[in-house]
């Protein structure tokens, strides 16, 4: 009896060991093991860079985070020192050095083979002098610090346009131009000017606009969270160095796809026009309709109770009327990233364009030829 009661004790004795053990190994196990996990986990993100760029990071039930705002501004300087340069009065002796500072406009390359656009936004008085003798003017890039004639230049007062031309320029770097559409609100930017300085910046907003929006007398204006008086006149660019906006005397920001269909049209047709459409609209995405039943994307050509459609302009005579909703215009559909204008800035004068309409009942397919 006694030997079984001492049997029953070791057995419990062994049982409650292996409970503890058991218990100590397991506690040891979870908390190197979570010490592990937050190793391989914590690493920090650089959410500015290229691999994360426009990207969308949804973030649950962190404990720490830390984000290293680097822009990777190297990376661009190469380019940008390229592609922006300045317009100078030409020295009277060649004996004379030019000073960066002293450049009278700021261009950015806008073609391989020399055409430069000039940042002429709010400047009432620069010197017109350049548009009737460009001889006496010489456009000098940050990088290789070479001076090239003039050989030609293109103004237009209506839109604030200044193109000019090169002499024996060729292969040079040209990036896309950044579409509005695809500007996202809190997008890092990148301020540039000729002075090689460089200022990181965000997109704030994209501006106000009008109600109704009218197609042919409207403009974008871009809101970023610090522009500098340093940065009057200069250029934006995206982190992957992407051509977004230009900034005018009076610090506004303007979107280079207002200037994308001239730029485009004269290339293309040796002259700067832009079509006018003659339309009013609203943006259904941008509204909340107690109709259930009406459409939540698209654009409706609406006018506060008038004509939205312009008599005796394309639109008109290609046959939409007031009330439409224009849904799709080649194979851009229209929705909350695509409004209708920006939509538009992709065409110039001699394109075909074929509009997809909702009029009641009936999807109509609309074709119009910009003229």
């Amino acid at each position: 009896m006694e030997k079984k009661d001492k049997k029953n004790n070791k057995n419990v004795l062994f049982l409650i060991t292996s409970l503890l053990l058991g218990f100590l190994g397991g506690a040891i196990f979870y908390f190197y093991g979570t010490s592990y996990n937050q190793q391989i986990f914590s690493s920090e993100l650089d959410l500015s860079s290229w691999d994360y760029n426009r990207s969308n990071f949804v973030i649950q039930d962190a404990k720490k985070v830390v984000i290293n705002q680097d822009l990777k501004i190297e990376e661009n300087q190469n380019y940008f020192s390229e592609a922006v340069v300045g317009i100078f009065k030409k020295n009277k002796s060649a004996n004379d050095f030019y000073f960066f500072d002293e450049a009278i406009l700021n261009g950015v390359v806008v073609s391989s083979d020399g055409w430069v656009l000039v940042n002429v936004l709010g400047l009432v008085n620069f010197d017109r002098s350049l548009l009737k003798d460009e001889s006496s003017f010489v456009v000098i890039s940050k990088k290789d610090k070479k001076i090239h004639e003039i050989e030609n230049v293109v103004y237009s007062e209506e839109h604030s346009f200044l193109l000019l031309k090169m002499k024996d320029a060729g292969n040079l770097p040209v990036r896309p131009f950044f579409n509005f559409s695809n500007l996202k609100t809190g997008q890092s930017l990148l301020l540039y000017n000729l002075a090689g300085e460089i200022a990181p910046s965000n997109l704030l907003s994209k501006g106000s606009f009008s109600f109704p929006r009218s197609l042919d007398d409207f403009e974008n204006e871009l809101i970023l969270n610090e522009v500098n008086d340093s940065f009057i006149n200069s250029f934006v660019f995206d982190l992957s160095g992407e051509l977004v906006a230009l900034v005018s005397a009076d610090k506004k920001v303007r979107p280079i796809s207002d200037f994308k269909p001239l730029i485009f049209s004269f290339f293309k047709n040796n002259e700067i026009t832009k079509f006018n459409l003659g339309l009013d609209y609203v943006n259904l995405s941008s509204i909340v309709n107690p109709d259930n039943n009406f459409y939540s994307e698209g654009a409706w050509l609406y006018n506060s109770g008038l004509s939205a459609v312009e008599r005796g302009g394309l639109a008109e005579k290609a046959g939409l009327k007031t009330g439409d909703i224009i849904t799709r215009v080649n194979e851009y559909k229209i929705d909350s990233n695509n409004d209708l204008f920006d939509i538009l800035n992709n065409f110039i004068t001699g394109d075909k364009l074929v509009f997809y309409v909702l009029r009641g009942d009936s999807l109509l397919e609309i074709k119009i030829d910009l003229k």
